[in-house]
Protein backbone atom coordinates (compact mmCIF):
# COMPACT_ATOMS: atom_id res chain seq x y z
CA UNK A 1 0.00 0.00 0.00
CA UNK A 2 1.39 3.39 -0.97
CA UNK A 3 2.34 5.89 1.72
CA UNK A 4 0.28 8.95 2.42
CA UNK A 5 1.51 12.14 0.74
CA UNK A 6 3.39 14.38 3.15
CA UNK A 7 0.65 17.01 3.06
CA UNK A 8 -1.98 14.40 3.96
CA UNK A 9 0.12 12.99 6.80
CA UNK A 10 0.63 16.49 8.21
CA UNK A 11 -3.11 17.22 8.02
CA UNK A 12 -3.76 14.20 10.26
CA UNK A 13 -1.64 15.62 13.09
CA UNK A 14 -2.79 17.35 16.26
CA UNK A 15 -1.05 19.86 18.44
CA UNK A 16 -0.53 18.83 22.08
CA UNK A 17 -3.22 21.32 23.12
CA UNK A 18 -5.68 19.92 20.59
CA UNK A 19 -4.94 16.40 21.75
CA UNK A 20 -5.61 17.33 25.39
CA UNK A 21 -8.79 19.22 24.49
CA UNK A 22 -10.20 16.34 22.46
CA UNK A 23 -9.48 13.82 25.19
CA UNK A 24 -11.09 16.08 27.78
CA UNK A 25 -14.18 16.50 25.60
CA UNK A 26 -14.38 12.76 25.00
CA UNK A 27 -14.19 12.02 28.72
CA UNK A 28 -16.84 14.58 29.63
CA UNK A 29 -19.26 13.18 27.01
CA UNK A 30 -18.66 9.49 27.79
CA UNK A 31 -21.85 8.98 29.80
CA UNK A 32 -24.05 10.78 27.27
CA UNK A 33 -24.26 8.46 24.21
CA UNK A 34 -26.96 10.68 22.70
CA UNK A 35 -24.65 13.69 22.59
CA UNK A 36 -23.05 14.84 19.36
CA UNK A 37 -19.96 12.93 18.34
CA UNK A 38 -16.69 14.54 19.32
CA UNK A 39 -15.23 16.14 16.20
CA UNK A 40 -11.60 15.56 15.39
CA UNK A 41 -9.54 16.59 12.40
CA UNK A 42 -7.53 13.38 12.55
CA UNK A 43 -8.70 11.51 9.49
CA UNK A 44 -9.41 14.72 7.51
CA UNK A 45 -13.16 14.53 8.20
CA UNK A 46 -13.40 17.84 10.01
CA UNK A 47 -11.27 20.86 10.73
CA UNK A 48 -13.63 22.03 13.45
CA UNK A 49 -12.06 22.61 16.86
CA UNK A 50 -12.92 20.34 19.74
CA UNK A 51 -15.78 21.41 22.01
CA UNK A 52 -14.58 23.57 24.85
CA UNK A 53 -14.13 21.65 28.07
CA UNK A 54 -14.98 23.72 31.11
CA UNK A 55 -13.82 22.76 34.63
CA UNK A 56 -17.44 21.82 35.37
CA UNK A 57 -17.49 19.40 32.45
CA UNK A 58 -14.21 17.86 33.49
CA UNK A 59 -15.38 17.39 37.06
CA UNK A 60 -18.39 15.44 35.81
CA UNK A 61 -16.36 13.30 33.38
CA UNK A 62 -16.89 9.56 33.70
CA UNK A 63 -13.15 9.08 34.04
CA UNK A 64 -10.48 11.79 34.14
CA UNK A 65 -8.71 12.14 30.76
CA UNK A 66 -5.42 11.18 32.44
CA UNK A 67 -6.95 7.90 33.62
CA UNK A 68 -8.32 7.07 30.19
CA UNK A 69 -4.95 7.91 28.65
CA UNK A 70 -3.14 5.69 31.14
CA UNK A 71 -5.36 2.73 30.30
CA UNK A 72 -5.02 3.23 26.54
CA UNK A 73 -1.24 3.55 26.91
CA UNK A 74 -1.19 0.32 28.89
CA UNK A 75 -2.91 -1.57 26.09
CA UNK A 76 -0.71 0.13 23.48
CA UNK A 77 2.37 -1.18 25.28
CA UNK A 78 1.01 -4.73 24.93
CA UNK A 79 0.89 -4.52 21.11
CA UNK A 80 4.61 -5.24 20.79
CA UNK A 81 4.22 -8.42 22.82
CA UNK A 82 1.57 -9.59 20.39
CA UNK A 83 2.96 -8.93 16.94
CA UNK A 84 6.47 -7.47 16.97
CA UNK A 85 9.22 -9.19 14.94
CA UNK A 86 10.55 -10.58 18.24
CA UNK A 87 7.24 -11.44 19.94
CA UNK A 88 7.55 -14.42 22.28
CA UNK A 89 4.96 -16.65 23.93
CA UNK A 90 6.77 -18.83 26.49
CA UNK A 91 3.57 -20.69 27.39
CA UNK A 92 2.60 -21.20 23.74
CA UNK A 93 5.81 -21.34 21.67
CA UNK A 94 3.91 -22.47 18.59
CA UNK A 95 2.34 -19.01 18.37
CA UNK A 96 5.60 -17.17 17.82
CA UNK A 97 5.99 -17.83 14.11
CA UNK A 98 2.28 -17.29 13.55
CA UNK A 99 2.21 -13.93 15.35
CA UNK A 100 5.52 -12.29 14.48
CA UNK A 101 5.06 -9.57 11.89
CA UNK A 102 7.13 -6.70 10.42
CA UNK A 103 7.55 -3.70 12.69
CA UNK A 104 5.18 -1.60 10.56
CA UNK A 105 2.23 -3.66 11.88
CA UNK A 106 2.82 -2.67 15.52
CA UNK A 107 3.39 0.97 14.52
CA UNK A 108 0.14 1.13 12.56
CA UNK A 109 -1.80 -0.66 15.30
CA UNK A 110 -0.61 1.88 17.89
CA UNK A 111 -1.76 4.79 15.73
CA UNK A 112 -5.14 3.17 15.15
CA UNK A 113 -5.62 2.52 18.88
CA UNK A 114 -4.66 6.02 19.95
CA UNK A 115 -6.68 7.69 17.21
CA UNK A 116 -9.71 5.61 18.16
CA UNK A 117 -9.57 6.71 21.80
CA UNK A 118 -8.96 10.36 20.99
CA UNK A 119 -12.65 10.60 20.11
CA UNK A 120 -14.11 7.53 21.85
CA UNK A 121 -14.03 6.67 25.54
CA UNK A 122 -12.93 3.50 27.32
CA UNK A 123 -16.22 3.86 29.19
CA UNK A 124 -18.05 2.94 25.97
CA UNK A 125 -15.54 0.58 24.33
CA UNK A 126 -13.43 -2.26 25.73
CA UNK A 127 -9.80 -1.13 25.15
CA UNK A 128 -8.58 -4.74 25.03
CA UNK A 129 -10.93 -5.75 22.23
CA UNK A 130 -10.32 -2.49 20.37
CA UNK A 131 -6.56 -3.05 20.67
CA UNK A 132 -6.84 -6.55 19.21
CA UNK A 133 -9.05 -5.24 16.40
CA UNK A 134 -6.44 -2.54 15.69
CA UNK A 135 -3.71 -5.19 15.40
CA UNK A 136 -5.97 -7.29 13.16
CA UNK A 137 -6.72 -4.34 10.87
CA UNK A 138 -3.11 -3.10 10.88
CA UNK A 139 -1.88 -6.51 9.72
CA UNK A 140 -4.14 -6.21 6.68
CA UNK A 141 -3.09 -2.65 5.90
CA UNK A 142 0.59 -3.62 6.06
CA UNK A 143 0.10 -6.76 3.90
CA UNK A 144 1.06 -9.11 6.73
CA UNK A 145 -2.36 -10.53 7.59
CA UNK A 146 -2.89 -12.17 10.97
CA UNK A 147 -5.50 -14.85 11.52
CA UNK A 148 -8.09 -13.68 14.06
CA UNK A 149 -7.94 -17.15 15.65
CA UNK A 150 -4.22 -16.72 16.29
CA UNK A 151 -4.89 -13.31 17.81
CA UNK A 152 -7.47 -14.89 20.07
CA UNK A 153 -4.97 -17.57 21.14
CA UNK A 154 -2.33 -14.89 21.73
CA UNK A 155 -4.69 -12.89 23.93
CA UNK A 156 -5.23 -16.02 26.02
CA UNK A 157 -1.46 -16.51 26.32
CA UNK A 158 -1.18 -12.91 27.58
CA UNK A 159 -3.78 -13.48 30.29
CA UNK A 160 -7.11 -12.55 28.71
CA UNK A 161 -9.02 -14.70 26.27
CA UNK A 162 -10.95 -12.78 23.62
CA UNK A 163 -12.94 -14.84 21.11
CA UNK A 164 -11.99 -14.42 17.45
CA UNK A 165 -15.51 -13.29 16.60
CA UNK A 166 -15.23 -10.40 19.07
CA UNK A 167 -12.07 -9.22 17.31
CA UNK A 168 -13.78 -9.39 13.92
CA UNK A 169 -16.88 -7.58 15.25
CA UNK A 170 -14.78 -4.71 16.58
CA UNK A 171 -12.89 -4.19 13.32
CA UNK A 172 -15.71 -2.18 11.64
CA UNK A 173 -15.80 0.09 14.70
CA UNK A 174 -12.12 0.89 14.23
CA UNK A 175 -12.69 1.48 10.51
CA UNK A 176 -15.48 3.93 11.29
CA UNK A 177 -13.47 5.77 13.93
CA UNK A 178 -10.58 6.14 11.45
CA UNK A 179 -12.95 7.62 8.89
CA UNK A 180 -11.51 4.93 6.60
CA UNK A 181 -8.23 6.90 6.46
CA UNK A 182 -6.04 3.84 6.94
CA UNK A 183 -2.78 4.42 5.09
CA UNK A 184 0.07 5.17 7.48
CA UNK A 185 3.70 6.17 7.17
CA UNK A 186 6.32 5.41 9.79
CA UNK A 187 9.76 6.73 10.61
CA UNK A 188 11.94 3.72 9.81
CA UNK A 189 12.31 4.42 6.10
CA UNK A 190 13.00 8.19 6.41
CA UNK A 191 15.41 7.44 9.26
CA UNK A 192 17.54 5.26 7.01
CA UNK A 193 17.32 7.80 4.18
CA UNK A 194 18.32 10.73 6.41
CA UNK A 195 21.30 8.82 7.85
CA UNK A 196 22.59 8.11 4.34
CA UNK A 197 21.88 11.66 3.19
CA UNK A 198 23.80 13.05 6.16
CA UNK A 199 26.78 10.83 5.28
CA UNK A 200 26.83 12.14 1.71
CA UNK A 201 26.35 15.71 2.92
CA UNK A 202 29.34 15.54 5.29
CA UNK A 203 31.58 14.46 2.42
CA UNK A 204 30.21 17.09 0.03
CA UNK A 205 30.54 19.76 2.71
CA UNK A 206 34.17 18.77 3.32
CA UNK A 207 33.72 17.79 6.96
CA UNK A 208 35.23 14.39 6.13
CA UNK A 209 36.64 12.72 3.06
CA UNK A 210 35.47 9.28 2.03
CA UNK A 211 38.35 7.53 3.80
CA UNK A 212 37.97 9.39 7.10
CA UNK A 213 34.17 9.35 7.25
CA UNK A 214 32.95 7.67 10.46
CA UNK A 215 30.78 4.57 10.37
CA UNK A 216 27.27 5.89 9.86
CA UNK A 217 25.84 2.47 10.64
CA UNK A 218 26.53 3.27 14.30
CA UNK A 219 24.58 6.52 13.96
CA UNK A 220 21.67 4.76 12.27
CA UNK A 221 21.45 2.00 14.89
CA UNK A 222 21.57 4.44 17.79
CA UNK A 223 18.94 6.66 16.16
CA UNK A 224 16.80 3.61 15.46
CA UNK A 225 16.94 2.64 19.13
CA UNK A 226 15.55 6.05 20.00
CA UNK A 227 12.83 5.71 17.36
CA UNK A 228 11.72 2.41 18.86
CA UNK A 229 11.07 4.27 22.11
CA UNK A 230 8.41 6.33 20.31
CA UNK A 231 6.54 3.48 18.59
CA UNK A 232 3.89 3.02 21.31
CA UNK A 233 3.62 6.68 22.31
CA UNK A 234 1.45 9.66 21.31
CA UNK A 235 4.21 11.22 19.21
CA UNK A 236 2.96 9.80 15.87
CA UNK A 237 -0.19 11.88 16.48
CA UNK A 238 1.85 15.05 17.03
CA UNK A 239 4.84 14.90 14.65
CA UNK A 240 5.33 13.60 11.13
CA UNK A 241 7.47 10.44 10.81
CA UNK A 242 10.18 12.50 9.10
CA UNK A 243 10.39 14.96 12.02
CA UNK A 244 10.63 12.08 14.50
CA UNK A 245 13.37 10.49 12.38
CA UNK A 246 15.36 13.73 12.24
CA UNK A 247 14.94 14.20 15.99
CA UNK A 248 16.31 10.71 16.62
CA UNK A 249 19.34 11.43 14.42
CA UNK A 250 20.04 14.69 16.28
CA UNK A 251 19.84 12.86 19.63
CA UNK A 252 22.08 10.05 18.38
CA UNK A 253 24.70 12.55 17.14
CA UNK A 254 24.86 14.03 20.62
CA UNK A 255 25.52 10.62 22.16
CA UNK A 256 28.30 9.43 19.86
CA UNK A 257 31.98 9.99 20.82
CA UNK A 258 33.00 13.59 20.11
CA UNK A 259 36.37 12.55 18.70
CA UNK A 260 34.71 10.74 15.79
CA UNK A 261 31.71 12.95 15.16
CA UNK A 262 32.73 16.43 16.33
CA UNK A 263 32.85 17.89 12.79
CA UNK A 264 29.19 17.17 12.07
CA UNK A 265 26.93 20.10 12.90
CA UNK A 266 23.31 19.02 13.13
CA UNK A 267 21.88 22.55 12.90
CA UNK A 268 23.96 23.31 9.81
CA UNK A 269 22.71 20.15 8.14
CA UNK A 270 19.08 20.93 8.97
CA UNK A 271 19.30 24.54 7.80
CA UNK A 272 21.35 24.11 4.65
CA UNK A 273 20.22 20.74 3.36
CA UNK A 274 16.51 21.35 3.68
CA UNK A 275 16.77 24.91 2.37
CA UNK A 276 18.24 23.40 -0.78
CA UNK A 277 15.19 21.17 -1.14
CA UNK A 278 12.69 23.95 -0.48
CA UNK A 279 13.95 27.52 -1.02
CA UNK A 280 10.75 28.90 0.48
CA UNK A 281 11.19 26.98 3.74
CA UNK A 282 11.12 28.95 6.99
CA UNK A 283 14.37 27.45 8.24
CA UNK A 284 14.19 28.78 11.78
CA UNK A 285 10.65 27.44 12.25
CA UNK A 286 11.68 24.10 10.76
CA UNK A 287 14.68 23.74 13.06
CA UNK A 288 12.50 24.78 15.99
CA UNK A 289 9.99 22.05 15.15
CA UNK A 290 12.76 19.46 15.02
CA UNK A 291 14.13 20.64 18.37
CA UNK A 292 10.63 20.35 19.86
CA UNK A 293 10.52 16.80 18.55
CA UNK A 294 13.97 16.13 20.05
CA UNK A 295 12.75 17.12 23.51
CA UNK A 296 9.56 15.10 23.17
CA UNK A 297 11.43 11.99 22.04
CA UNK A 298 13.61 12.32 25.13
CA UNK A 299 10.48 12.79 27.23
CA UNK A 300 9.04 9.53 25.90
CA UNK A 301 11.98 7.65 27.33
CA UNK A 302 11.12 9.19 30.70
CA UNK A 303 7.60 7.77 30.48
CA UNK A 304 5.80 10.82 29.11
CA UNK A 305 3.51 10.96 26.06
CA UNK A 306 2.17 7.54 26.99
CA UNK A 307 5.40 5.89 25.88
CA UNK A 308 7.65 3.26 27.33
CA UNK A 309 6.56 -0.30 28.03
CA UNK A 310 6.93 0.26 31.77
CA UNK A 311 5.64 3.84 31.94
CA UNK A 312 2.22 2.88 33.34
CA UNK A 313 2.47 1.17 36.71
CA UNK A 314 0.31 -1.86 37.29
CA UNK A 315 -1.18 -0.28 40.41
CA UNK A 316 -2.36 2.71 38.33
CA UNK A 317 -3.97 0.44 35.72
CA UNK A 318 -5.65 -1.61 38.42
CA UNK A 319 -7.09 1.51 40.07
CA UNK A 320 -8.43 2.81 36.74
CA UNK A 321 -10.00 -0.56 35.98
CA UNK A 322 -11.69 -0.57 39.38
CA UNK A 323 -13.35 2.78 38.64
CA UNK A 324 -14.12 1.79 35.07
CA UNK A 325 -15.94 -1.34 36.15
CA UNK A 326 -18.51 0.80 38.00
CA UNK A 327 -19.45 3.01 35.05
CA UNK A 328 -18.61 1.25 31.79
CA UNK A 329 -21.43 0.69 29.30
CA UNK A 330 -19.89 -2.47 27.82
CA UNK A 331 -19.14 -5.86 29.33
CA UNK A 332 -22.40 -6.33 31.21
CA UNK A 333 -23.35 -9.84 32.29
CA UNK A 334 -19.79 -11.12 31.98
CA UNK A 335 -19.16 -9.86 28.46
CA UNK A 336 -15.96 -8.01 27.68
CA UNK A 337 -14.01 -6.26 30.40
CA UNK A 338 -10.62 -4.83 31.21
CA UNK A 339 -9.29 -8.28 32.02
CA UNK A 340 -6.49 -9.84 33.97
CA UNK A 341 -3.77 -8.58 31.65
CA UNK A 342 -4.66 -5.01 32.65
CA UNK A 343 -4.72 -5.74 36.35
CA UNK A 344 -8.45 -6.50 36.66
CA UNK A 345 -9.65 -8.38 39.69
CA UNK A 346 -9.88 -11.91 38.32
CA UNK A 347 -12.27 -10.96 35.52
CA UNK A 348 -10.05 -12.57 32.88
CA UNK A 349 -10.50 -16.01 34.40
CA UNK A 350 -14.26 -15.52 34.81
CA UNK A 351 -14.68 -14.63 31.18
CA UNK A 352 -12.40 -17.42 30.13
CA UNK A 353 -14.84 -19.85 31.71
CA UNK A 354 -17.88 -18.06 30.34
CA UNK A 355 -16.63 -17.78 26.77
CA UNK A 356 -16.00 -14.02 26.77
CA UNK A 357 -19.15 -12.90 24.93
CA UNK A 358 -19.25 -10.41 22.10
CA UNK A 359 -22.45 -8.42 22.40
CA UNK A 360 -20.56 -5.22 23.30
CA UNK A 361 -19.58 -4.55 19.68
CA UNK A 362 -23.19 -4.41 18.45
CA UNK A 363 -24.13 -1.91 21.15
CA UNK A 364 -20.95 0.08 20.55
CA UNK A 365 -21.72 0.44 16.83
CA UNK A 366 -24.61 2.74 17.72
CA UNK A 367 -22.32 5.02 19.71
CA UNK A 368 -19.27 5.07 17.45
CA UNK A 369 -17.84 8.53 17.06
CA UNK A 370 -16.06 9.08 13.78
CA UNK A 371 -13.11 11.38 13.57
Amino acid sequence: MEALPASTAAACLLTPDELDALRAATSSAALDPASAAVQCRIGLLSSAPAPASSPANLSSAALPPSSEHALVSHWASIIGGLCSPKAEFPDAPGLQNRMRRPEEVQCTANIFLRRFFVSNSVVNFDPCRVMLACVFLASKIEDAVLDSRNLSAASEALGKEVPAKDIVEHEPLVLQAMGFQLQQVHGYRPLKAFAEDLRLYTVRRGWYDKQQCPDFTKLYLKARAWMEETVFSDLPLVHTPAKIALACIVIALGELPDADWEKIEADAYLKERFKEQDPGLDVDAFVGDVQDAVQRVKDVKEGKWGGGANSIERSVVKAVNKELKKIRTWGKDGEGGAGAAAGGEGEGEKRKAEGGGGGGAEQSAKRIKTQ
